[in-house]
C-alpha cells in the first residue's frame, strides 16, 4: 500500500452502499486516497477493509450530514491528516424535518 500523503486525497459523503461506494473504488483505483462517510459505520469499515486489501488508502469516518457539524467534524479530523483536495457528495434520500 502507497501511504505517500502528497497523494490526492478525497472526501466521498454516503460512501457505505450505491454511488458513493462505487466511486471509492473508482478513485482509489485511480490511485487516490479516500475518506469514506456516511452514517452505517459497519458499511463503511467494510469498503474501507476491500480498499486496503486492494492496495488502497482508505478511511472509514462515522457522519451525517443531516447533523449540523457531523461533517466539520470529519474535516477537522481529516485536516490533522493532510490536506483534502475533493469533495464528492453521493448522498441518498434526504428527509428534513422540523
Amino acid at each position: 500500500m502507497n501511504t505517500n500523503n502528497n497523494r490526492t486525497a478525497v472526501l466521498i459523503t454516503g460512501a457505505s452502499s450505491g454511488i458513493g461506494a462505487g466511486l471509492a473504488r473508482e478513485f482509489v483505483r485511480r490511485g487516490m486516497r479516500v475518506a469514506l462517510v456516511a452514517r452505517r459505520l459497519e458499511q463503511l469499515e467494510s469498503l474501507a477493509a476491500e480498499l486496503r486489501a486492494a492496495g488502497g488508502e482508505a478511511r472509514a469516518h462515522a457522519g451525517d450530514v443531516t447533523v449540523d457539524g457531523d461533517i466539520a467534524r470529519v474535516v477537522a479530523e481529516l485536516a490533522a491528516q493532510g490536506a483534502v483536495r475533493c469533495l464528492s457528495t453521493a448522498l441518498g434520500r434526504v428527509e428534513r424535518t422540523e
